[in-house]
């Protein structure tokens, strides 16, 4: 378990370095649901859970109270946009905010476990060919980090032993 939080935290971090500008973020699919309209979202991937789209660069406010309480929250400066970085954590989920014109938006999605699935049912414990059948194989890799962008976004999945072990969506800033 600390060595797939471990990972969590290196994708996070990997994922955030680019866009920083703080020079010197059960055995199954369980999200399921019809997705709700995201009207301000950015072209790319979204994630579902309960029913809710969750997509990067969305307006954070809707999507919050439709996700209900957190289990823990928590927030700090921003190094990849202006303004305070909002974290919300739920049961297999972490979102995180990021704030533009005094509104929150939708900065990233962290898969926590393996009760929660993308979509298209890719979860952690999936493998690299149910990634591929999943997204296809138009992806960047990096020392098992594969990564798709699509619009103002990027989805990450890393792998360990032929296994992901993380999930991300990322809102990227340009």
């Amino acid at each position: 378990m600390k060595r797939t939080l471990l990972l969590a935290a290196l994708l996070a971090a990997a994922l955030a370095l680019p866009l920083s500008a703080c020079g010197a973020a059960p055995t199954g699919p369980s999200a399921t649901g019809a997705p709700t309209a995201t009207p301000a979202a950015a072209a790319g991937y979204a994630f579902v859970v309960k029913g809710t789209t969750i997509a990067m660069h969305a307006e954070a406010a809707p999507i919050l109270a439709k996700l209900g309480d957190p289990k823990e929250y928590f927030e700090a400066p921003s190094c990849a946009f202006q303004g305070t970085e909002k974290s919300y954590v739920y049961s297999g989920f972490k979102v995180t905010t990021y704030e533009l014109d005094g509104k929150d938006h939708i900065a990233s999605v962290l898969v926590l476990d393996d009760s929660i699935a993308t979509p298209e049912g890719v979860f952690l414990g999936a493998t690299l060919d149910d990634v591929t059948k999943a997204y296809g194989t138009a992806y960047a890799q990096n020392l098992g980090l594969y990564t798709y962008t699509s619009g103002k976004m990027t989805l990450a999945f890393l792998l360990e032993n032929g296994k992901v072990t993380s999930i991300e969506y990322a809102a990227s800033a340009s």
